[in-house]
């Protein structure tokens, strides 16, 4: 008998292989024709666009052709008034400045006339049109996904669906998606997995797009206690790309792992998450489609021919609506007078007060540098009051973005110290806000990679690594405020 079974099993096997390989070819086939009826272009905003070869990009890259990026050194008081008094008499594009260097984007006979003056430097980007091209690519080729029809999406069946949903995940994080995109894959988020978050307006900017927020929680809330709050925002700042998709893979990491990953369900039944990938929304899709390096929103202004406020410069604490409207650092005549930062103090201030929530942790996400900063921003004269539990959590927070991927981050306050010059004052920071205002516990500024060497041109490359050490430090910061007694 046993010879017998073992003779059906030599021949029927290789045909039930033979049989089961038909059947996933099939299937495939099939999920596959499905899966291109909806990416299939149906009109020219199905379109996708090629990144890398022409049209916008190519003529982008030729504005940039003869700029560089040089790291000038300070040595001494007299070196550091030097390097900003000539980048503010030329009005340079400072990229980040600090204690010990200046890093700015300048042309390059510009930069000539300028090492000849401080010759302590390191050109870090000697060709900004060609690390701007290859940022944009992952090693595939550089094409942005489609956005989707929801519409159809609506009426699909759960399987394609959830095939679809996990193919525009994986392509989502291999390149900077641009603005339709990240819209269609918030949605999907939500439409995934809505039992566990919204998709929400907070406002709309001056160009009329809709600022979206993903409101993320347990299945279970706590409708007996008001329940606390901890608000993302990324992009305030038009040009730091990399703080969209962070964000948005925290946001997906913490719904996907809500019922296999048991730290990630105690922090989503504890805390509700409002993630706002891109603040700025309008400046975000200036940026793909006229200057990659542009800061602030599109906002029109009162008597200047000038456009945009700085996000980061327009909240209520240590405003003081002077500048010029030209600047990049302009923070506008009012405090939340730009749409942007009058959504996020409208969630903030009234709309989560009516629903009875509190907001205990609020982190801005930028770059670069590769940092963790707490408040003051406005002057290295105030000291909060917590400091030392700052301290205590900032050390906390860099330990763990050092353990994922060996990448080094600092911590400290986020005030400028004197420089030689002046005091520096950060006027309107969303931290300060939100610390002394609002009377949030722990806000933070997290400053994402790198240190310099691409700074606001950082590879697509470096998407997923740096998302997957800011979700690690993520999830370490909602289990200290868990844990916090205050």
């Amino acid at each position: 008998m046993s010879r017998t079974l073992k003779l059906c099993a030599y021949v029927f096997a290789p045909l039930i292989l033979l049989i089961t390989v038909i059947c996933i070819y099939l299937d495939f086939g099939n999920s596959q024709k499905f899966r291109n009826s909806i990416w299939e272009p149906k009109s020219s905003n199905w379109e996708v666009l090629d990144e890398g070869s022409s049209g916008i990009w190519a003529n982008m890259n030729a504005k940039y052709q003869n700029d560089q990026v040089i790291r000038f050194y300070h040595e001494g008081n007299d070196a550091t008034r030097e390097v900003l008094l000539y980048a503010e008499s030329r009005n340079l594009d400072i990229w980040n400045t600090g204690s010990r260097y200046t890093d700015i984007r300048l042309r390059r006979e510009v930069a000539k006339e300028m090492i000849s003056m401080i010759p302590n430097h390191k050109v870090l980007i000697s060709n900004v049109s060609m690390v701007l091209a290859n940022s944009m690519s992952s090693g595939q080729e550089t094409k942005n996904l489609p956005p989707l029809d929801f519409n159809t999406l609506s009426t699909m069946p759960q399987e394609p669906f959830s095939k679809l949903y996990l193919k525009y995940t994986e392509e989502f994080y291999k390149n900077y998606q641009n603005l339709e995109a990240i819209n269609s894959y918030l949605r999907l988020l939500a439409s995934m997995y809505s039992d566990l978050c919204e998709l929400t307006s907070l406002g709309t900017t001056a160009e009329g797009r809709s600022i979206l927020a993903l409101r993320i929680h347990g299945r279970i809330p706590n409708k007996d206690e008001k329940k606390e709050v901890i608000i993302l925002q990324g992009t305030a700042h038009a040009r730091e790309w990399i703080s969209i998709p962070t964000l948005c893979y925290s946001a997906w990491k913490l719904v996907a792992q809500y019922d296999s990953d048991n730290r990630v369900r105690k922090l989503l039944d504890k805390f509700e998450w409002i993630i706002v990938p891109v603040l700025n929304v309008d400046g975000y899709a200036y940026t793909w489609s006229e200057d990659r390096f542009w800061t602030k929103n599109r906002q029109s202004l009162k008597n200047s021919n000038c456009k945009g406020i700085n996000i980061d410069n327009n909240w209520g604490f240590g405003f003081n609506g002077q500048g010029n409207p030209c600047d990049e650092l302009f923070g506008g005549l009012e405090p939340f007078e730009a749409n942007e930062t009058f959504a996020m103090f409208n969630l903030i201030s009234n709309t989560l007060p009516k629903e009875k929530k509190s907001t205990v942790g609020f982190l801005d996400i930028h770059s670069y540098s590769q940092s963790v900063l707490w408040p003051y921003a406005y002057s290295c004269d105030l000291l909060p009051a917590d400091d030392e539990n700052f301290q205590e959590l900032a050390m906390g927070l860099t330990k763990v973005l050092h353990q994922v991927h060996g990448r080094l981050y600092s911590h400290q306050q986020a005030c400028i110290p004197f420089d030689g010059i002046h005091k520096h004052y950060h006027p309107g920071a969303a931290i300060d806000f939100a610390y002394f205002n609002a009377e949030v516990r722990w806000p933070f500024t997290i400053r994402l990679r790198d240190v310099g060497d691409y700074g606001y041109l950082l590879p697509a490359r470096e998407i997923v690594p740096t998302s997957r050490e800011f979700y690690a430090m993520l999830l370490y910061y909602g289990q200290f405020i868990s844990e916090a007694a205050y």
